[in-house]
């Protein structure tokens, strides 16, 4: 079964709820996952943001896809926060109030939350940490912080419904047909991960070790989520990461659907987990526009290595600043050479250019452009693929012309 071409955004109209999807959103930082289950109910991993020109407030893809595509009696069935990271927790107070999430999922030994210590230390370290003088950011340690704060607000009213999870924990609130698990960190990750540390740089150096990975199954479908967790930092093998974790669980490696990794930097890559497979899969990734500027072209780094075992890699935007992120003509399919050579100008600021000229911040782009849709059925294949107007389909070999701004 070949996989089928992607189509514009604007074509999704009314989910089948025959059908599980994948929304997979991201602008150049952040990342917010939505997933709409079969019959009813979403599951919401992480939150992101776009900003309009002029710098007005951001936007949130996770919103949006909510209010746009969920029906009557369609609940929020969960939050999950993967790790407290800065580009993974935009709009989660504004969410948790808007949307009334009835379970929010945080890492936590089972035994603690048993015990209902679902916070305690760890909230206040991260406060202190991001709240910090030298932090030198306020306004993005603020998200941190306004994050966790939310999240503690929301379990003194409702402490039944903040779950913490660690390795093996099933989800208990998903609808009949679906099944979930954490498939990491392990409680000892946790505990051992959170007594190195100290001081913020100890944080923001680890805090990728403990995200969580889950695993969906609907039918012969599985897809994985995978967070930020790294194989490897500085080249020395990462003992709660993808080694580990596919020791334990082989099986994530015979998935259908992935989100890629931290952004699909050449770290969290892991062999087993992105084995070559004849059948089609999709493999879905969001951009981080720092001074690492992932995913990487280069050959031997994230991307190429991906492209050695898919077809093609399905990225919500380009790794370029979210306000000079630009829309392309449908279908977007991008070559891996040329990709390197449009997004190596980026390391200025600038988003991608077309034949050299530069996009401008009137180019940012709304909360449904930087976005992969994707639906499954349960006998294990993609049925649907469906890119915003900021998303392009990274290949190995173009199969079309190049693509031409829009915007």
């Amino acid at each position: 079964m070949d996989l089928i071409a992607s189509r514009p955004i604007a074509e999704v109209g009314e989910l089948d709820r025959d059908r599980l999807y994948l929304f997979v959103a991201g602008a150049g930082h952040g990342e917010g996952i939505a997933l709409a289950c079969p019959g009813r109910g979403w599951v919401l991993v992480d939150g992101c943001g776009t900003r309009r020109p002029k710098r007005r407030p951001p936007e949130f893809p996770l919103l949006q896809i909510y209010q746009r595509w969920s029906s009557d009696d369609d609940p929020v069935l969960a939050m999950i926060l993967t790790h407290p990271h800065e580009d993974h927790v935009e709009g989660l107070p504004q969410l948790i109030e808007l949307l009334a999430p009835a379970h929010i999922v945080v890492t936590k030994p089972l035994s603690e939350v048993q015990a209902g210590r679902i916070f305690a230390s760890e909230a206040t370290l991260w406060r202190q940490i991001y709240q910090a003088p030298e932090y030198e950011t306020a306004q993005r340690a603020s998200l941190v912080a306004n994050a966790l704060q939310g999240i503690e607000t929301y379990h003194e009213d409702y402490p039944e419904k903040v779950l913490g999870a660690c390795c093996d924990y099933q989800l208990p609130f998903l609808p009949d047909g679906v099944q979930g698990w954490v498939r990491a960190p392990t409680a000892d990750d946790i505990t051992r991960i959170m007594s190195r540390v100290k001081t913020r740089q100890q944080y923001l150096d680890i805090a990728n070790e403990i995200s969580i990975v889950l695993e969906f199954r609907f039918g012969s479908t599985r897809l994985v989520l995978g967070g930020d967790l790294p194989t490897t930092r500085q080249r020395v093998e990462v003992p709660s990461g993808w080694n580990a974790v596919m020791a334990r669980s082989a099986h994530l490696g015979q998935h259908i659907g992935l989100k890629v990794p931290h952004h699909g930097s050449v770290e969290a890559t892991h062999p087993e987990l992105m084995q070559s497979n004849g059948g089609p899969r999709a493999w879905c990734l969001t951009p981080f526009n720092s001074y690492h500027k992932l995913p990487k072209p280069e050959p031997n780094d994230g991307l190429d290595f991906m492209l050695e075992r898919e077809r093609s890699v399905l990225l919500s935007a380009l790794p370029a600043s979210r306000d000079l992120q630009a829309c392309w003509p449908h279908p977007a399919v991008v070559p891996l050479n040329e990709f390197h050579e449009r997004t190596r100008f980026a390391a200025t600021g600038d988003s991608y250019l077309d034949n050299g000229e530069e996009v401008t911040a009137s180019s940012a782009v709304g909360p449904l452009d930087p976005l992969w849709v994707c639906s499954f059925d349960d006998a294990g294949h993609v049925v649907g693929r469906w890119r915003g107007d900021a998303a392009v389909e990274v290949v190995r070999v173009n199969p079309v012309a190049p693509a031409t701004a829009l915007c």
